[in-house]
């Protein structure tokens, strides 16, 4: 719905003060609130493209876009836009000095800031003010609001899934683990458990399938921090002769929940994830491999990926090639434009562009030596772009510097994690490069005014 008011009908130096109300079928009632005050000089009309009221995490960039009308809408012949008008200023200001914003983006309609600028459990108000450059002491603003949130904790396990043999000692490693807002209070805290399917002796001795993980005599594995016993304990050390292998592995399914405590600007927060590996015991000594995992919730499949891991062996004379395997996912790794590494090494090297969006890649390292066959693996989803939506320009003609066309992106879907959303708007005229209407914003939709085609279209 949109309101227009007569400009006869509003006085210069006063304020206004507009509510509307909105009222569901179920009778549901939002309000919302507008107040403007009416200036005797030209003023641009300025405004934030998209949300005025925005949530973020601290660690990922934020992009807010605002822009600036002339007044008048330039069809009024009594009322023609000069020329002079179109050249507007613009300044971006945030109402915490100890903020640090990049002279560039601060006269710029696009404000950028880098991840961790902003600091969790904080709102700030940010002011874009513009004034035409006839008159810059005559200057109107829009606010957005940026309430900065924090982002759950990324918990890891140094080698993934993996093999090791029971006469060997296993470490579980959760020290990679992080906040990704690196938000400054209490230490991140650790707990783990354990889950296995039991042996068939077991399964009579304890009258069930499953359950807690036991050792090799068949009395529950007790483990230093467990179940919901927090403590700052990152690293566990499981001697060997501990827990029970058979020939094909006998699966221990080892869980890690973290925690972090904060109390920032009267905010407490408790926030807590989790994630596992699975160590496939079997008996013996065979080579142990650590693969390092990835820290990123999903890898973008236009950048390089990188897998680093270590392999060490008791008998490292007998230690043949380490070898990498997809077991999921479609990927030739022998494929020198895929890898630059090969299959072959500790460590694996994806090029960008060759892993399929969207798809999930399961990567395996196997060691032998005369202790017999290990690996270590990991599971890696792949990002994918946007789906589902269409893309429109109305008219589908026009006279160049003369029609307002308007773009339109509609429908657009993605995970949840992925969004919001952020569009940019370009054109290419001829066989020149892309150029921009409008860089990266919140905005589905954008009025264009394109330039002269080339030559060869007339």
């Amino acid at each position: 719905m949109r309101i227009s008011i007569d400009k006869n009908d509003t006085d210069a130096g006063q304020v206004y003060n507009w509510t509307v109300k909105i009222q569901s079928f179920i009778n549901q009632v939002g309000v919302g609130y507008i107040t403007a005050q009416k200036e005797a000089a030209p003023l641009p009309i300025v405004f934030i493209r998209g949300p005025s009221d925005i949530t973020v995490f601290r660690s990922e960039e934020i992009i807010i876009q605002g822009d600036a009308a002339l007044p008048g809408d330039g069809e009024d012949p009594d009322c023609p836009i000069p020329e002079a008008w179109s050249r507007i200023g613009f300044e971006w200001l945030i109402d915490d000095p100890t903020v640090y914003i990049k002279p560039a983006t601060i006269a710029s309609r696009t404000l950028f800031l880098q991840e961790a600028t902003l600091e969790a459990y904080h709102v700030y108000k940010l002011n874009l003010t513009a004034w035409m450059q006839l008159y810059p002491d005559d200057k109107n603003y829009a606010v957005v609001t940026v309430r900065v949130s924090a982002d759950r904790l990324r918990p890891a396990i140094k080698g993934g899934d993996r093999i090791v043999g029971n006469d060997q000692n296993l470490t579980l490693d959760a020290s990679m683990s992080l906040d990704p807002d690196d938000i400054e209070g209490s230490p991140i805290l650790y707990s783990w458990s354990c889950f296995m399917t039991y042996s068939p002796e077991v399964q009579v001795q304890l009258g069930m399938p499953s359950g807690r993980c036991v050792d090799m005599h068949g009395n529950y594995l007790r483990l230093p921090n467990r179940e919901q016993e927090f403590t700052e304990q990152s690293i566990v050390n499981i001697p060997a002769l501990t827990l029970s292998g058979m020939p094909d592995g006998l699966p221990h399914v080892f869980s890690l929940n973290v925690s972090k405590e904060t109390n920032v600007s009267g905010w407490h927060d408790i926030r807590y994830s989790s994630t596992s590996v699975t160590i496939s015991v079997v008996p013996g000594a065979p080579p142990t491999i650590i693969v390092d995992p990835l820290m990123d919730r999903k890898v973008n499949p236009s950048k390089r990926v990188v897998f680093t891991a270590k392999a060490t062996s008791v008998v490292p004379h007998s230690l043949q090639p380490l070898r990498w395997f997809v077991l999921q996912g479609t990927l030739n790794l022998d494929d020198f434009s895929v890898s630059t590494t090969g299959r072959e090494g500790e460590n694996l090297v994806i090029n960008p562009n060759k892993l399929i969006p969207g798809q999930t890649y399961k990567f395996r390292l196997q060691a032998e030596d005369d202790n017999g066959i290990s690996y270590g693996q990991l599971t890696v989803p792949v990002n994918a772009a946007p789906a589902s939506g269409i893309f429109t320009v109305r008219p589908p003609n026009g006279t160049a510097l003369t029609t307002t066309f308007i773009l339109q992106n509609k429908g657009w879907a993605d995970d949840p994690e992925d969004m919001p959303l952020v569009y940019r708007f370009s054109y290419i005229k001829g066989a020149e490069v892309e150029k921009p209407l409008v860089d990266l914003g919140p905005n589905e939709v954008v009025e264009a005014v394109l330039p002269q085609g080339p030559e060869s279209n007339k």
